[in-house]
C-alpha cells in the first residue's frame, strides 16, 4: 500500500466587480496563468471568483493584516460617493458601507489565503505579488520573508552580544 502526500493548493480569491475594468483584467491575469503557460508550465492553485461581492468583515481584517496598510486604503476615493460618506472605522463598517454602494471599494480585491498575500484595487499587483511568488515556489527560488526566522537568525544573538555585532560590522568594512 503507498501512501501519496499531495501538495496543498494555494487558495487564491478575486473578488470582482463585474462592472470594473481593472478587475475584469486581474480576472483575466489569473485565469490565463492557471491555464497556460506562465514563464513556464501553469501555476497550480485553486482559483475562486466571487463576483460583485464584498469581503465579509473577517476577510477585510484578514485582508488588512495580510496588506498592511490602514482600512482606508480600500476605500476609492475617486468615487464622488465615496467622499460623501464618513470613513468607517471598522472592518464591519467597511462590509456595510460597501455593500450598499459597490463603487466604493477598491475592486479587484485579490488574496492569496495559503501564502498571506493580497492585492487590492490593481491588476499589475496580481502579477508582481502573488502570481510571481508562486512561480517562484514552483520554480524552486526561495521566497525569503523579511521576517524568516532562517534569514534572520544572525539577529537573536546579535541583540544578545551587541559587542559581536559591532566588531562585525566595523570589520566588514
Amino acid at each position: 500500500m503507498f501512501l501519496r502526500f499531495h501538495k496543498t493548493l494555494p487558495n487564491i480569491s478575486i473578488f470582482h466587480n463585474s462592472k470594473s475594468p481593472v478587475s475584469q483584467r486581474a480576472v483575466e491575469i489569473l485565469k490565463a496563468a492557471k491555464a497556460g503557460p506562465y514563464k513556464g508550465k501553469p501555476l497550480e492553485f485553486d482559483l475562486e471568483i466571487i463576483t460583485d461581492q464584498p469581503p465579509t468583515p473577517t476577510q477585510f481584517q484578514t485582508i488588512l493584516s495580510y496588506t498592511s496598510k490602514p482600512l482606508s486604503s480600500l476605500l476609492a476615493s475617486a468615487h464622488p460617493s465615496a467622499s460623501s460618506e464618513p470613513t468607517p472605522l471598522s472592518e464591519e463598517a467597511l462590509h456595510e458601507a460597501v455593500t450598499k454602494n459597490k463603487e466604493s471599494l477598491k475592486w479587484p480585491v485579490v488574496v492569496d489565503w495559503y501564502n498571506g498575500r493580497a492585492v487590492v484595487g490593481e491588476a499589475e499587483g496580481v502579477k508582481s505579488v502573488i502570481l510571481e511568488e508562486l512561480r517562484k515556489e514552483r520554480d524552486g527560488e526561495k521566497y525569503t520573508s523579511p521576517m524568516d526566522p532562517v534569514a534572520v537568525s544572525w539577529l537573536i544573538p546579535a541583540l544578545h552580544y551587541p559587542h559581536l555585532l559591532q566588531s562585525h560590522l566595523s570589520s566588514s568594512k
